[in-house]
């Protein structure tokens, strides 16, 4: 007797968004132009990506959560400012400058909690996610060399079954930066320009983490004799909840000839 065994995926996630979107430009004395863009938003979905299996093959719907690309709050303010000019005397040394510059301020992304291994015994790479712990508490990442979570916050699910924990519970940590540049305009001839010019990307080298989510427990192993539970290896606490670091300050110099 022959059994045959086919699975079928296809890209089904209905996705939900919803914004309130301030915006504010405007321009003073031919000096200053400015542009801040406030969004208040939160975006659902079942899944994220594609072909990515869902946690609930029976109910595709109790994968609903935070989408990856969900941000609640984000406000960009950018800027170029025109140095005044300061009379004939000055001209040389005045003219042609701009100070330019971007400020972001944003929530961090979703991420997910997961046991790492099946405890469910569903079989595949279905995940598998834990309990709560009571309320999530989160930890100065400066102060604790690059922690961010530690596993006290969550338990693992009874063998069999699932956890309550959904995922892309909780947000990561956000983002504050700056960027700044410096540039100054030329005039060579009626037809022909220079331009110098100097950027700062994470201008004033603020940290800043990104986590992209842990997992509880590296492998499961068979009860050993004389006993009924499967055993679990936990991840070290030292390991367990760690962050990365986006790029430090980033300094670009560029020179452009302009017909």
């Amino acid at each position: 007797m022959s059994v045959w065994l086919i699975n079928m995926c296809r890209n089904i996630a209905p996705s939900w968004y919803n914004a309130l979107n301030l915006r504010a430009q405007g321009r003073f004395a031919n000096l200053l132009n400015f542009s801040a863009v406030y969004t208040w938003s939160k975006a659902l979905d079942w899944e994220s990506a594609e072909e990515r299996l869902p946690g609930f093959n029976a109910n595709l719907m109790l994968g609903k959560s935070y989408a990856d690309f969900d941000h609640p709050h984000r406000f960009v303010g950018s800027w170029v400012y025109n140095l005044p000019d300061l009379g004939r005397k000055w001209k040389p040394l005045t003219a042609g400058w701009e100070l330019t510059g971007i400020a972001t301020f944003e929530s961090g992304p979703p991420y997910s909690i997961q046991m790492g291994v099946d405890t469910s015994f569903r079989g595949g790479s279905i995940p598998v996610f834990p309990n709560p712990a009571g309320p999530l508490t989160t930890l100065d990442i400066r102060q604790s060399n690059g922690i961010y979570l530690t596993p006290r916050n969550f338990a693992a699910p009874a063998f069999g079954t699932l956890g309550s924990l959904a995922r892309n519970a909780f947000h990561g940590p956000g983002v504050k930066n700056f960027d700044l540049g410096i540039v100054k305009n030329f005039s060579i001839h009626e037809r022909f320009k220079a331009q110098i010019r100097a950027e700062l990307f994470n201008a004033f080298n603020h940290a800043q983490f990104v986590f992209g989510g842990a997992s509880l427990a590296s492998s499961i192993a068979a009860p050993p004799p004389g006993e009924t539970q499967p055993v679990l290896q936990y991840v070290d606490a030292s390991q367990f909840g760690r962050v990365s670091a986006s790029p430090s300050r980033i300094v670009q110099l560029a020179a452009k000839w302009i017909r």
